[in-house]
């Protein structure tokens, strides 16, 4: 597979879903500039198939050669709606779409319904585009609960970039109420924060720790760079993005990894997540339901167990890797023809 760096420039990667709009505006020398950029990049290849992922990417996507890319694939990662990104913002991309693409992918069925609100809510079995569900690789837990994780104290921890709408403060309000109870009990807030306003935000997390006095009892780990690794130390994972989650990687991958997930019910997850057979389901931003879900899942090993083995089988018949490979490769064969 042969790989190409080009980096954004930096005033480009500064944009983000929250100012599509104006910031595409504002940063449109760089988008010029990083356009050429592709346009020879795609001239020299001449690709069968071009896969467009991310939102900035789609944008820059317009000024392709169409007669040079190829087919032209917009794979939707992103929940094109508010609150997730501002509705101006959703009504941009929604308008390159008619024009720009030649098919859409979608990462999940809720993901799809927010790009077309008006025609989900009718049809929603007609609409266009495919889901497509990524895969996870499958971890090694032969060794199981009774392996590794077989220690003192339990560890409870949420993984993804540090950002308000993660809903890093629900687990740690969550952790706060559960901390004199469990004393036992590791809370750990891994990754970090990729904007100042979300470093901000992380900070005030740790400081919150720190004036409870609990600074020993949630761990902030910072940037993770073995996920399974960290993952084969984890004993509950937690999901709690206040705003519908596009699909849900983390949950996946915690899955994988044989670990009872406690998720909310909004977007993807639901497309994932079973209440009460292979994880834990609550409204988003409700700490209160998130703590007595922890609490039963700390207090029951039984059903902590059952629901990573039932969240491991789902993975193995639904979201193999190796399986959404060779899903991809028959969507890239059939559409460029």
């Amino acid at each position: 597979c042969r790989v190409l760096v080009v980096p954004f420039p930096e005033r480009l990667s500064k944009v983000t879903r929250s100012d599509v709009f104006w910031g595409a505006a504002s940063a449109a020398a760089a988008i010029v500039r990083y356009g050429l950029v592709l346009r020879r990049i795609v001239a020299r290849l001449s690709p069968d198939v071009t896969h467009s992922n991310g939102m900035k990417m789609h944008v820059l996507s317009a000024v392709l050669p169409k007669r040079r890319r190829g087919l032209l694939l917009w794979h939707i990662r992103d929940f094109v709606a508010p609150p997730y990104m501002p509705l101006r913002s959703a009504r941009l991309l929604r308008l390159l779409a008619r024009f720009v693409p030649d098919r859409l992918l979608f990462n999940s069925v809720a993901s799809r319904n927010a790009f077309f609100p008006r025609r989900a809510k009718e049809r929603e079995t007609d609409l266009p585009g495919i889901v497509y569900y990524d895969g996870v690789p499958l971890p090694d837990v032969s060794a199981g609960a009774e392996g590794p994780r077989r220690r003192a104290g339990l560890r409870v921890a949420m993984l993804g970039r540090i950002a308000r709408w993660k809903g890093q403060d629900v687990f740690w309000r969550a952790a706060e109420a559960l901390a004199g109870e469990f004393p036992a009990v590791r809370f750990i807030v891994a990754e970090s924060a990729t904007s100042e306003a979300d470093r901000r935000f992380e900070e005030d997390l740790k400081q919150s720790a720190r004036a409870g006095g609990l600074s020993h009892r949630v761990i902030f780990a910072g940037w993770v760079r073995r996920v399974q690794k960290f993952l084969g130390q984890v004993d509950i994972l937690v999901h709690a993005s206040v705003s519908p989650e596009p699909f849900g990687q983390v949950i996946l991958e915690g899955m994988a990894a044989g670990i009872a997930v406690v998720a909310t019910s909004a977007g993807g997850p639901l497309e994932i997540v079973e209440d009460g057979v292979n994880g834990r389901t609550y409204a988003p931003g409700d700490v209160g339901a998130l703590t007595s879900l922890l609490r039963g899942l700390l207090l029951d090993e039984s059903v902590r167990l059952r629901l990573g083995r039932e969240a491991r089988r789902t993975v193995e018949s639904r979201f193999r890797l190796d399986a959404a490979a060779q899903q991809m490769e028959r969507l890239y064969e059939v559409n460029a023809r």
